[in-house]
Order: structure tokens, then C-alpha cells, then sequence
């Protein structure tokens, strides 16, 4: 154990030597001389970096020249550029100040370490990345507790952060210039008898936010082991100029002020390497509330700052190093500290206009519920009116906002990974402290019982009392502590400091010694304010399930800022293979072996790779074929993100003279167009559809827009489309109750679209005044949309799947069978509908323009001729004549207006039954299923209906079946629906008649139509997969009769959105496990046009066959199971025993027109 000392005495002595007029340390570049304080040594303005002068100007730092001779160390370097009148304030006489002030300020003890070479301490100044200096720390108060302290200088302002988001400017310089002084302690510091094995970085505020920034940088892993934060966080919301603003935007504002070019960004950087740095520093550019204009930024995938610091924490991707961090307790009450008056407090005027103008950082639709919940939260209540009450309330929300909340986020994170995390509130104030009593401790008041009162502005400065050298004696051992041990308090003799945890939030709550006491839960419900429920709110204003906005202001967290292209070709952002080592080890678990470590960092290597394959500048603002569309990222549950695009127009409005005619492609648009809300609904019935959704929404004629969820990843990429066409009924539905987070997560991209509904959409009056099918057609320009735009959204054209549910999935169907929708799509996933539905189209011997011309009737139109009705329903309002009902045909129960037939080289050229026969339809692969106890939906609104029906009920609901078949079979036909759907142990259990007749409304409506369309795509060659779902919530809180009904399995995949709102409940574990098997499979399918395309757990689905007639029951995960012949005996009662009850009875010329389902075929 003695050999240690010994050793490194020795090269202490061979490196660093005593001279005459001082001490001389040999570094990697040269040799210093320094000078000795008491009991520890001093060099100072030792340069780490070459002088970024000339073209070096807005370029990175390269390490210094070596220099001959020995260099005088005694006096420290240069300030960076800044505005002089904070270093007056500080220092209270002139330094100099030059653009070559990258140097470097070592504080080390005199003696050796009795047990090795001392940790190292690297002090970040603050100041809000536009001022300050290493000179304000004076390090060497902590030098004489056995540590050695190094503070640096780094490029500032617009020297230091300028940006133009491309080659020419990369930006984050002084963020660079912070690495270069870590790469010269890992170099040098041995020499100074520093261990390089064990250094720490510290800052405060900005510089607190910088140090933080290198937890997330590679380039900055491995270069130091522990990092203590004061006032400051990586996800403060001045940290990283974030979305909307943009970096460039600044820069060419600069540019213009200083009469630069701006036409290009070469010319713009060239022209302000040629001003002076007095220029650059006095020009003040406009920038966004609560930062600086000039601060790091977004550089993307192989940069400094990859991506959001806020997704970068949720990723994980940072090191695991020991973190100790903390705040005051008053932090932003310097911010009155120069107001007249402020002593005596603020006026509520003076308040709301403050707010007021601090809210706009919030998207315009949401700040008004923001203002509300900040002054619900930061009122006194028993105090309203007390202007001292105002002023501290103001002061208590800004320090949550910007301080405490993101501190405590950052800390929950990390400790959740399980590294080493401490907490302190520093809430001690000194008695002979100047300030007055009711600014309390603010930001940077713990730096002064570190460093001395050198780190106060002058006016500021006290002579510290007894108390006062007892809180900084504790607060030096914390630090060095930390330093040494990685633990502020390793024996608990000066305090029990236990490490925070997420589970339990303590921290320390610093005061004088004896007043120190361990505190939990520290501001737990305002972080829950700030990075839970103000989210919220913007979420909910924008009707989308998840949002993932900055929580601090701004617009959604979008990811990179800069094009992440630009530098990754160059070889001066790249690691050698020994530091790729180090990146990849400083964010793995200590477990992870080392091909683990290569993998990761292959798999690295590949997508900075594929990410500079075409990569936009923004990846969420996207050109399409007619205009540039900017969307919004979504934070999922599970942390991943996915990007949207709501509201894109795929087609002309249908209004005026558009109304009844077919869709036209969308116009052009100049400006970049707001993709963040959804359109407005298609005229419906409002009532029906704000009780389903729970809530109002725009609704208008102009709706024919479309909505996009894509997978976050890097160009280039082309997921499989799953393409949705929503609809209850052809009457209703929106396009808000499908969110396709959960899908894009499974890397499909999603589109959502709405089209024409009701009489919108499908009135017709069987001739060229209005052929119909204006809905069907909608869709197949949406289609055509998707062709040929949706690759720039990362989707796959040649992988396009339809889905739909209820009339959605008729739709999906009916696509199958129109020539005008060949080569669109390649796949159809149709849930609980299909073509062979009754409800699908409008058959003989029924006429759309009968319907047509009741309806013009009750609304006082001319029926003398087509013509005249339509000209007529064109004038009505969309409220006149969404309000107006009409009878219809039984059988149509979603919708009087629906599809029809209209004729060779239309939409839907012959009867679906007769093209499936005759294998006229597309053989893509399909998906089809639908859901145990469908037809609950039909009766869950009667009287009693939890008890069961009577007898009598259940004859009046069968008639309704007869009602649409010909006179003469009708009898017949009821007497073999009432002999087959009765439960002939339980003839008079009104429970059972119930269930039977749910089974009666679900097979003629849905499960036999769905078999016969199966069978009969099977057989013409089409691949098929047919499902059952059964799985009920044990938290679903309708009655356990209803089962699996409607559209619950939609719900497993598209979750909440399509729940009504009184039947909403939360998925526990297992409903989460079927829910993440339903979307696999739906993601599966569309991928590869099969739901499992390899075993999964031991299951696979097989494809539905004619012989085998296989199916999948989808109950639990562990108890799905596949089964055979669904359906078997009631398909052939409706499909073949049915129809030949009708061809008996019909006339040889009706026999051939036989409709299984009522009415003609």
C-alpha cells in the first residue's frame, strides 16, 4: 500500500519542479510556472485550446500549440467577449477581454495525497451563456481540502453559441470548448497531482446547465465521473433553445443589424468572422422569453446535443454517473430586485400583465386554461389583494417553472436507472446579508458558501458571522465529499443526506447545521404542474391522446433543430474506436458485456449512417405534393415517440356547386401549413356524436382532410400504411376516435381519414344529376393521396393497407370490388362489416332516388324532375339537411343514404354478392373478425334490458328481420329464425331469450356475411385470416351480458379514443398484454399480409381455408386459441337455407335476383 504514494511522489517530482520565483509543472504543450498560496498552489491562464481567432471564428476548438521555454502561469487569461459592465459588477476593476481566452485556472494542494493522486473538481461558470468568467471561483478554498480545482474559460454569446442549422455554423462552440478543457484534465491533470480517473464537473445555473448537457453528449462520455448541478438542469426550459425557435433565425437577424449578407449562410458566417468582437457582443438580437438568443441548440444525431434533453432523460440515454443537485429556495426573486417600490410588493395589474405576456410562449388555443391554472395555483387566497403576496407568488411560480420542477424531474429520472442520486434546497440566509428579507435565498446564494463571497456581485457582498463559516464549512465538505466519494455525506457525521429515489423523494434541506434536516416530496405537485397537467391542457385543446409538447413552452419537442446531416461526412465530430468504447459503456447498465457494447455501437454507427440519407431539415415539416405541411411528435405510454399530421387536405372542400359531385385533388398552398389539429367533422348528427366523444368539435361541409401518425425515425425509411376509414354508421363517426399511436409505435404509419357522410355522401338519384357514392369516391382520392405523398412521411406506397370498422369495414370492403380502387391498397383488415352485410348497399327492390325524393319533399323542393331536387338540396344549409330524416328501407340500419350500385364502369358495378361469386374482386390478402356479442350494441339501450326481454319483445324485434322479405316466404322465414334462435331449455328465462337474440342480430348483420365473404375470397384464390374476440375487461364497467361487443376490438387496438365516454375505464395488465398481442398482429398483417408471420409465444394463426374454415378466438394472450367452422350452421341458415326459401317462392324471373339478406340481389 505504500508503493502508491511513493510512485506518484516520484512523478510528481520528475513533472513538476521548483524554480526560482516559482513552481513549474511540464504539461503535454509545455511547461508552467505557477506560484504558491499557504498551503496550496496556483497556475493560472493555462491554455487548453488554440486561440479561436480568424476562420477559427464559429468553428470548433482545436487543442493548443505546444510552446518552448516555461510559460508564466501566475496571472489568469483573458475574458471571453462579453458586455463589461458584469465583470465591473463582480470584480470592480477591468481584466482583459479578447476572443483568446480560452484558458484554463488549476488549484492544487500543496502536498501530496496521503492515499494517491487528489480528485479533481472542473468548475462551469454561469451566467446565462452570454457572461462570466473562471475567475469568479476561487477554487483554492476547496484546494486546501485535498482537492484540485481547475475553472475554465469558454466562448460566449454569439461567439460561442451561433448557429445557421448547417455546415457553415454548427454552433455550440463554448459547449465544445467545455470538452477540449475536459480532454486537457484527462491529459494533463496527473502532472498537477489530479486524479483523472475521478473528476467531477460543477456549474451553476448556466453553467449548471451546461455541465448537465454532458451528461447527454457522447462526445463528452468518459471524460469525467461525477457531476454536482446548482440551479440548474438539462431540462430547465432556457437550457436548449427548443422549437419554435430556430438558431438560424437569430443568426441572420445579427447579420441584418450588422449589415451582412443573408441570402446564403456561407456569406452570412463569412461576413461576421470579418466584424470585430465588440460588434457581435453589443448587437442585441431578439430571442424568446426566459433564455438567451444565443444558447445551445439541437445539432441531431452525431452532435453535441443529439436530440430533446427532455427525450434523451426519458431514453435513458445519458451517463450513469453519481449526481448531486440542488436548488434555492427563492431562486428568481432577483428578478424585482431593481423594481421601484418592489419592497412594499406588486399590484394585480402589474401581475396579470406579466402572466399575460409569459403565457405566450404556449400555443394561442391553450393559453388561456395555462393563465387560469397559474393563478388558481399561485394565488393566495387569503391574501388576494396583498401586493407583498402578489410579488412572492409571482416569484414562487416562476422558480418552479424554471428551476425546482425540472431539477426534481431530472433527479426522478436519473435515479430511476439506478445511479447515485442527491438532492438539496439551499434555505439558509445570512444575517449580515445586504439583500432584503423578502427575496429569501436565491439562485447562486449556495455558490457563495462554497467559493467565498467572490461569486456575489459587489453590492451584494457580506462579512461572513460565525453561522455563516459553519454553513460553509458544510457545504465545502458536502462538495469535496462528493468529489472524493462520489456521496456528499459517506458517514452521516455532518448530516444523514440519503440519496433520493424515485419511490422516496428525499433531499436535503440545507439551513445552519443544527437546522439541516433530511425533507421528502419536495414540490411534488407543481412538477406534476409543470411536466404532467399543463401538457395536458395543450394536448386536450389539440384533441389528441398524447402531445408531447416542451412542458416549459414552446411547441411540441420535435427533435432536432439543425439538420443532422451536415457535420457527420466530416471527420472532426468523430470518435476513434477506443472512445466509441467509452460512449457506448457510459450508457449501458455496469452488467452489459462487451459484445453487447459492440452491437449497440454498430447499430449506432448504422443509423447516423441511414440517418444522412435525404434527411430533412425538420423532420416534421414535410413537402407534399401540394404544400408543406408542419406536424407535431406524440409522447406514447411507453415513452416512445411517434410524429403527426392532422388536418392535411386531400381534397377540394365539397361545397357550393362541389356539393353531390365527385372529389377534386386539393389546391396549392404557398405557406407552410399548420398540421397540428384535427379538421373539422363532416356534418353529422352533433348531439350523437358529443355524447359518444364526450365534447363539441368544429364540424363543416369542408372536412375531406386526413391525419398521419408516423414512427420517429430516421429518413429514408418506409413503413408499411395502414390507411382507416372511421363510420359507425354511413351517417356518423369521426375520424378523432381513432389514434394511431399505438400502431406507429409498432412502426406502422397510420392515416386517418374523413370523407362525405349521410346524404353528403352517398345521395343519389340513379342518374347523371347524381350518381352517389360520393363517400366511396372521398376515400379513393385520399388514396390516390397516399400514392403519392405518403413515402415522404416514411410510409411504403406499395404497402397499403385499408381497415375500417361497423360501415367503416363495409367500405373497406366494397373497395375490394371497385375498379376505381385497384393498385391503391394491398391488404384490407375489416372489423365487425363487409359487402355481404344487409346494411352494405342500398338494393333492389329499393331506389336511391326515392330516398332522394323524400327528402326533397320535406324540405319543399320540386320533385318534377332530378334535376330540380338536386339544384334545390344544394341551396339547403348542411344543418337542414343533416336535421331533416327520411324513412328508408329497414334493412339500411346504418343509414338511409348509403352505397349503391351503379352500374358497369361505376363505382360499384354490380351487387357484391354476384362479383364475389363470379371472382370479381382484388385477391390482396384480408383480415377479417368481429367480436363475440356484437349485437349487444342493437338492445343495450332498453328498458330493463340487464334483466333479459319478454317474449312479446323479443317477436316485435324479429319482425323486424321479415319486414324486408317478400310477403309470401315471410312466415316461413320468421319460423326458421325463431326455431334456430331459441333456447328451448330456457323458453320463458328472459335473460336467454335475450342472449339469443343478440346471437340472431349479430349473425344476420355481421358473421355471416363476414363467412361468406371469407369463404368466397379463399376460394378465389385471396389469402384470408378470420378472428373472434372475446377478451372482456375485468375493469369494463358495462354489464358482464353485454361481452365483447360493437367495437371492442377496435378498442384493443386503437384504445381510449373509441371508447364512449360513460363506458371508459383503464386497462389493467392483462388488458395491456392483449392490447399490445392485437396491435402486434395488426402491425404484423400489414407488414407482411399475415398477423403472425412466425410463432408468437407458440401460437400461429393459420389462414382461413375452405375445408378447415379456421379461425382465432382471441381471449387472454395465454388462453387464445385457434378453432374451426365458425359460424357453420347459422352462415348456411342465412346464405343458403334462407335464400332458397326465397327462390321457392319468387318467380322464375326473381329467382336469379335472390338477396339472402331481404329484399332483391
Amino acid at each position: 500500500m505504500k508503493v502508491i504514494p511513493v510512485v506518484l511522489l516520484l512523478f510528481l517530482v520528475s513533472c513538476c519542479f521548483c524554480e526560482e520565483g516559482g513552481i513549474v509543472v511540464s504539461t503535454s504543450y509545455g511547461d508552467v510556472r505557477g506560484f504558491q498560496l499557504k498551503n496550496i498552489r496556483a497556475f493560472f491562464g493555462i491554455p487548453y485550446a488554440r486561440p479561436p481567432l480568424g476562420d477559427l471564428r464559429f468553428k470548433e476548438p482545436l487543442p493548443p500549440r505546444s510552446w518552448t521555454g516555461v510559460r508564466d502561469a501566475t496571472k489568469f487569461g483573458a475574458d471571453c467577449p462579453q458586455k463589461a459592465w458584469f465583470l465591473m459588477a463582480i470584480f470592480n476593476r477591468t481584466h482583459q477581454i479578447s476572443e483568446d481566452c480560452l484558458y484554463l485556472n488549476v488549484y492544487t494542494p500543496k502536498k501530496p495525497s496521503g492515499s494517491g493522486a487528489h480528485p479533481v473538481l472542473v468548475v462551469i461558470h454561469g451566467g446565462s451563456y452570454r457572461r462570466g468568467s473562471g475567475r469568479e471561483y476561487d477554487g483554492s478554498v476547496l484546494a486546501e481540502r485535498d482537492t484540485v480545482v481547475v475553472t475554465i474559460n469558454y466562448r460566449l454569446g454569439a461567439l460561442g453559441w451561433l448557429s445557421t442549422e448547417d455546415e457553415n455554423a454548427l454552433g455550440n462552440y463554448g459547449l465544445l470548448d467545455q470538452i477540449e478543457a475536459l480532454k486537457w484534465v484527462q491529459k494533463n491533470i496527473e502532472r498537477f497531482g489530479g486524479d483523472p480517473n475521478r473528476v467531477t464537473i460543477m456549474g451553476c445555473a448556466a453553467g449548471a446547465s451546461s455541465a448537465a448537457l454532458h451528461l447527454t453528449s457522447v462526445y463528452s462520455a468518459g471524460l469525467f465521473h461525477g457531476i454536482i448541478l446548482s440551479s440548474g438542469s438539462v431540462v430547465n426550459p432556457w437550457t436548449v433553445l427548443l422549437p419554435p425557435y430556430r438558431p438560424s433565425d437569430h443568426a441572420a437577424d445579427l447579420a441584418e443589424k450588422l449589415g451582412c449578407p443573408t441570402e446564403s449562410t456561407e456569406d452570412l458566417v463569412s461576413c461576421l468572422r470579418q466584424k470585430t468582437a465588440e460588434e457581435l457582443v453589443e448587437t442585441s438580437v431578439e430571442g424568446p422569453p426566459m433564455i438567451s438568443v444565443w444558447a445551445p441548440v439541437i445539432d441531431g444525431p452525431g452532435g453535441v446535443v443529439p436530440d430533446s434533453p427532455r427525450k434523451l432523460l426519458a431514453e435513458g440515454a445519458f451517463s450513469k454517473v453519481p449526481l448531486m443537485m440542488g436548488t434555492a429556495s427563492k431562486e428568481m426573486s432577483y428578478i424585482f430586485a431593481d423594481v421601484k417600490g418592489i419592497d412594499f410588493g406588486v399590484s394585480s395589474d402589474m401581475v396579470e400583465e406579466m402572466r399575460s405576456r409569459w403565457v405566450e410562449r404556449y400555443p394561442p388555443q391553450a393559453r388561456t386554461y395555462i393563465k387560469d391554472v397559474i393563478g388558481l395555483q399561485y394565488t393566495d387566497f387569503d391574501n388576494i389583494h396583498d401586493p407583498a403576496a402578489l410579488r412572492d407568488n409571482y416569484i414562487e411560480f416562476k422558480t418552479d417553472y424554471g428551476y425546482h420542477s425540472p431539477m426534481l424531474h431530472q433527479a426522478s429520472v436519473h435515479s430511476s436507472t439506478g445511479a447515485p442520486t442527491w438532492v438539496y434546497v439551499f434555505d439558509y440566509r445570512s444575517e449580515n446579508n445586504p439583500r432584503p428579507k423578502w427575496m429569501g435565498t436565491m439562485q447562486a446564494d449556495d455558490q457563495v458558501f462554497i467559493f467565498g463571497p467572490g461569486t456575489l456581485m459587489l453590492n451584494d457582498r457580506f462579512l461572513l458571522t460565525e453561522t455563516d463559516r459553519e454553513v460553509s464549512d458544510m457545504m465545502r465538505t458536502f462538495v469535496t465529499n462528493f468529489v472524493r466519494f462520489g456521496n456528499p455525506s459517506p458517514h452521516g457525521k455532518l448530516a444523514e443526506w440519503k440519496a433520493f429515489q424515485t419511490d422516496e423523494q428525499v433531499y436535503l434541506r440545507v439551513r445552519r447545521p443544527e437546522k439541516t434536516r433530511m425533507k421528502d416530496y419536495f414540490k411534488t405537485k407543481v412538477t406534476a404542474l409543470w411536466t404532467s397537467y399543463v401538457p395536458k391542457i395543450v394536448r386536450r385543446v389539440f384533441n389528441v391522446s398524447e402531445y408531447d409538447v416542451n412542458p416549459f413552452g414552446g411547441s411540441v419537442i420535435a427533435g432536432p433543430v439543425a439538420n443532422s446531416c451536415h457535420e457527420r461526412k466530416t471527420t472532426s465530430r468523430k470518435r476513434s474506436a477506443q472512445s466509441a468504447d467509452l460512449v457506448t459503456l457510459a450508457f449501458l447498465p455496469h452488467s452489459a458485456g462487451l459484445a453487447k457494447m459492440k452491437a449497440l455501437g454498430a447499430l449506432c454507427l448504422f443509423v447516423l449512417v441511414s440517418s444522412c440519407l435525404g434527411e430533412e431539415e425538420d423532420k416534421l415539416k414535410v413537402k407534399t405534393k401540394y404544400g408543406d405541411v408542419h406536424g407535431f411528435e406524440i409522447e406514447a405510454k411507453s415513452g416512445k415517440h411517434v410524429h403527426a399530421w392532422f388536418g392535411i387536405p386531400y381534397a377540394e372542400p365539397p361545397v357550393g356547386e362541389l356539393r353531390f359531385t365527385e372529389a377534386r385533388p386539393p389546391k396549392k398552398w404557398e405557406d407552410v401549413r399548420d398540421a397540428t389539429q384535427y379538421a373539422a367533422d363532416c356534418p353529422q348528427d352533433k348531439d350523437r356524436l358529443e355524447k359518444i366523444m364526450n365534447g363539441t368539435h368544429a364540424m363543416s361541409e369542408d372536412c375531406l382532410y386526413l391525419n398521419i401518425f408516423a414512427p420517429e425515425d430516421e429518413a429514408g425509411h418506409h413503413h408499411p400504411v395502414i390507411v382507416v376509414f372511421p363510420g359507425a354508421q354511413y351517417d356518423w363517426g369521426t375520424v378523432r376516435a381513432f389514434d394511431g399511436t399505438a400502431l406507429a409505435e409498432h412502426e406502422v404509419v397510420v392515416v386517418t381519414v374523413n370523407y362525405r357522410m349521410g346524404v353528403f355522401g352517398f345521395l343519389s338519384t340513379d342518374d347523371d344529376e347524381a350518381l352517389g357514392n360520393y363517400g366511396l369516391l372521398d376515400q379513393i382520392e385520399a388514396l390516390k393521396w397516399i400514392q403519392d405523398n405518403i413515402a415522404r412521411f416514411g410510409g411504403d406506397p406499395k404497402h397499403v393497407t385499408l381497415m375500417g370498422n361497423l360501415a367503416g369495414g363495409n367500405l373497406v370492403s366494397l373497395h375490394l370490388i371497385s375498379p376505381y380502387s385497384e393498385g391503391l391498397f394491398h391488404g384490407a383488415i375489416i372489423s365487425s362489416g363487409g359487402m355481404m352485410s344487409p346494411t352494405a348497399v342500398l338494393l333492389p327492390p329499393y331506389k336511391a332516388v326515392d330516398i332522394a325524393t323524400e327528402l326533397a319533399e320535406k324540405l319543399g323542393c320540386s320533385t318534377e324532375s332530378t334535376k330540380d331536387i338536386v339544384s334545390c338540396l344544394r341551396e339547403k344549409t348542411a344543418d337542414e339537411l343533416v336535421g331533416t330524416k327520411v324513412t328508408g328501407p329497414a334493412m339500411m340500419a346504418f343509414g338511409a343514404f348509403a352505397p349503391t350500385i351503379d352500374g358497369p364502369g361505376g363505382v360499384i358495378a354490380a351487387a357484391p354478392r354476384a362479383m364475389l361469386e363470379n371472382n370479381q374482386f382484388s385477391k390482396v390478402p384480408i383480415m377479417v373478425g368481429t367480436t363475440d356479442k356484437w349485437g349487444a350494441t342493437a338492445i343495450r339501450e332498453l328498458k330493463g334490458v340487464e334483466f333479459g326481454i319478454s317474449s312479446d319483445m323479443n317477436t316485435d324485434f324479429r319482425k323486424t328481420f321479415c319486414e324486408r322479405y317478400p310477403e309470401g316466404p315471410r312466415s316461413y322465414i320468421n319460423d326458421m329464425i325463431n326455431f334456430e334462435y331459441t333456447d328451448f331449455r330456457r323458453l320463458h328465462d328472459p335473460a336467454a331469450i335475450r342472449d339469443d337474440l343478440i346471437r340472431a342480430s349479430a349473425d344476420y348483420h355481421i358473421n355471416t356475411g363476414m363467412v361468406f365473404q371469407a369463404a368466397a375470397h379463399a376460394a378465389g384464390g385471396g389469402n384470408v385470416w378470420m378472428y373472434e374476440f372475446h377478451h372482456v375487461s375485468e375493469n369494463d364497467p358495462r354489464p358482464s351480458w353485454m361481452g365483447a361487443h360493437g367495437s371492442d376490438d377496435m378498442v384493443y387496438v386503437f384504445g381510449h379514443s373509441l371508447m364512449r365516454a360513460s363506458d371508459s375505464y383503464e386497462f389493467d395488465k392483462t388488458d395491456e398484454e392483449v392490447h399490445h398481442a392485437v396491435v402486434d398482429v395488426v402491425a404484423n398483417f400489414a407488414r407482411t399480409g399475415d398477423p403472425t408471420p412466425t410463432d408468437n409465444d407458440g401460437l400461429k394463426w393459420p389462414r382461413y381455408q375452405g375445408d378447415t374454415q379456421t379461425y382465432l378466438e382471441i381471449r387472454g394472450v395465454q388462453d387464445s386459441n385457434v378453432d374451426n367452422f365458425f359460424k357453420a350452421k347459422k352462415t348456411a341458415l342465412w346464405t343458403f337455407y334462407i335464400p332458397k326459401l326465397l327462390y321457392d317462392a319468387a318467380s322464375e324471373e326473381e329467382k336469379a335476383s335472390v338477396n339472402p339478406f331481404g329484399g332483391a340481389r
